[in-house]
């Protein structure tokens, strides 16, 4: 098969998401057997800015995976868009997207990329692979920001891609949109008739023939292209509509217009409207520059940060808890129901984790010491706790009072063990 038959099976009989004049001119000049000056390819995008990053592809071969500008990764994609292309970058005027995909799955690796930038400027291509290449840019997104900045064009399959960032820039006089499909059929029947010729189709199966250009096309032909063409469209509204965040009623409804600055903005199909420096801005704004590092510096340093956060949670509960601990104690001691209650006071607080509320009640229902037994029993409860001398209280003063006191406790004490007990409490009052 010659270059030039290899080449027109691209073009024709095959769905396209392609600007329809586009299209056409190509059309026109391989009617013409491309007697026209050699494509000339479009400048490499970003050529002054960064500095270009080499690296080793799966051959095993070197190659300029993208430009690099303060840790963001400027990747173009320029021209004709095609599925399949052993190149990296845009090489005579077209981008492949197996080169594209390539570039993303490296950029997404390397640990001296931030964010990765997108410098669209393409009016389509193929259709075969757009919208999965689309796929691979809103996957790498979710990994690291990508940023598509819309210098001239981004048209059909040039907007599925771009579709796909985090954030679309679009220069002022840029265009964006078509989302559609576009399908040629030529017939030269007539100047085959023409040369005097008369070619026969042979076929098995029904619709082997649908897409010959020796015959007019059938209406029946037709239907069924166009069945397949809508497939593709639907295809097409849906990754749009779910990159974009829009109803793909409002996708459909740009019936595959384009819009240009400001538009494309109002119709949900840009962020906003800037240059190439705002679109770098945006890894500013998302991305502090200071994080970036590579290889075991960034995983030393990323243990190091997360080991000092949680050394600083860690103490933060701590000096939480116990001011609430100090808190508890001196809600239950200081309680009115404490009063002539010190012994049972300090358990409850130093020996238990119960809530002040609780130990008021069971303080309230124990009874209170006479005053003089109450602070021999408040003193004998301090010393162990203050571990200094407390002087003795006369145990003559108010024996009688002592010993009714004891009396009492002994009774408390065992009510108190049994109520615990009935209520599965975990806890138990020494007798």
């Amino acid at each position: 098969m010659t270059e030039l038959a290899r080449v027109a099976g691209l073009l024709f009989n095959r769905p396209l998401l392609l600007m329809p004049e586009t299209a056409i001119a190509i059309a026109s000049n391989l009617a013409d057997r491309f007697g026209v000056d050699p494509m000339q390819p479009p400048a490499e995008a970003s050529a002054f800015r960064g500095r270009p990053v080499t690296g080793t592809l799966d051959d095993g071969s070197k190659a300029n995976l993208y430009r690099m500008q303060d840790g963001v990764a400027i990747i173009p994609v320029m021209g004709e868009l095609v599925n399949r292309g052993s190149w990296i970058g845009a090489s005579s005027g077209l981008t492949s997207y197996e080169g594209l995909a390539e570039q993303l799955r490296k950029a997404s690796a390397d640990p001296n990329v931030r964010g990765i930038l997108l410098d669209v400027d393409s009016p389509g291509g193929e259709a075969a692979g757009a919208m999965e290449t689309g796929a691979i840019v809103r996957q790498t997104a979710a990994q690291k920001p990508v940023v598509a900045y819309v210098s001239g064009l981004a048209a059909s399959a040039g907007y599925a891609i771009s579709a796909g960032a985090s954030h679309i820039v679009t220069a002022p006089s840029a265009n964006l949109g078509s989302i559609g499909v576009v399908r040629l059929h030529v017939d030269r029947s007539e100047a085959i008739a023409r040369a005097g010729l008369k070619p026969t189709l042979i076929t098995a199966g029904a619709y082997k023939g649908d897409h010959s250009s020796f015959t007019p096309l059938e209406p029946d032909a037709r239907a069924r292209i166009q069945a397949g063409v809508d497939d593709l469209y639907d295809l097409f509204v849906s990754h749009v509509a779910a990159s974009r965040k829009l109803p793909e009623k409002a996708v459909r409804a740009t019936e595959a217009g384009l819009f240009m600055g400001q538009r494309a903005v109002d119709a949900g199909l840009a962020d906003r409207v800037g240059d190439f420096d705002d679109a770098m801005a945006y890894f500013d704004d998302s991305t502090p520059k200071n994080v970036i590092l590579s290889g075991a510096n960034m995983t030393e340093q990323t243990t190091a940060n997360a080991a000092a956060e949680l050394a600083a949670a860690t103490s933060s509960a701590a000096s939480q808890a116990r001011a609430a601990e100090r808190a508890r104690t001196q809600a239950i001691l200081n309680a009115p129901e404490a009063t002539g209650r010190a012994d049972l006071a300090n358990y409850l607080a130093f020996e238990t984790d119960m809530a002040p509320e609780a130990a008021s009640a069971l303080l309230a229902k124990a009874p209170a010491v006479a005053p003089a037994a109450a602070a021999a029993s408040e003193q004998a409860a301090a010393r162990p706790r203050l571990a200094v001398p407390v002087p003795d209280v006369n145990p003559d003063a108010d024996a009688a009072a002592g010993a009714e006191a004891a009396s009492g406790w002994d009774k408390i004490y065992t009510d108190l063990n049994r109520q615990a007990a009935a209520s599965n409490r975990a806890f138990v009052i020494p007798g």
